[in-house]
């Protein structure tokens, strides 16, 4: 897993989750919060391409969908110690799209007796994308031929 959302991150308002229920019922095309290319990955490259290409979705998401993120963020929560899979975890300490404490949540509870948490250090959300990434895609790989 790559930064996965199992938590939101900290500064996201608490007043938006709070009322994000009622928001996305009432309002679901209502646009709320925007991407921020910045929080892709550390390497200016990476972030240029990711403004200019047209596939990328800018505009903020729908309240819908940020709503239904929280939803699940919070569902998944609660199924932590349930994950008996092996799984490698790898997360930018610097992610501010997911927050690394789900990942260090789901490693700390979950009963596999095969689970890996890297924590990357000053790393974006996109890992595979920063300025590392040969160094990242090295230890997935690894990390896979251990247990092929």
């Amino acid at each position: 897993m790559s930064g996965p959302f199992i938590k939101s991150v900290d500064d996201m308002s608490p007043i938006l989750q709070k009322f994000a229920g009622i928001i996305g019922r009432l309002f679901p095309s209502v646009r709320t919060i925007k991407a921020r290319p910045n929080s892709i990955s550390r390497d200016p490259e990476v972030v240029r391409k990711y403004i200019n290409d047209p596939l990328v979705y800018t505009d903020g998401i729908y309240a819908v969908t940020g709503y239904q993120m929280l939803k699940q963020s919070e569902w998944l929560q609660t199924q932590l110690e349930k994950f008996d899979y092996p799984f490698l975890i790898m997360h930018g300490t610097d992610d501010t799209l997911a927050n690394i404490q789900g990942s260090e949540s789901l490693y700390k509870l979950s009963p596999s007796s095969d689970k890996t948490f890297t924590p990357l250090l000053d790393h974006k959300h996109e890992i595979t994308r920063e300025l590392e990434r040969d160094k990242v895609l090295q230890a997935m790989v690894d990390w896979l031929g251990e247990r092929v």
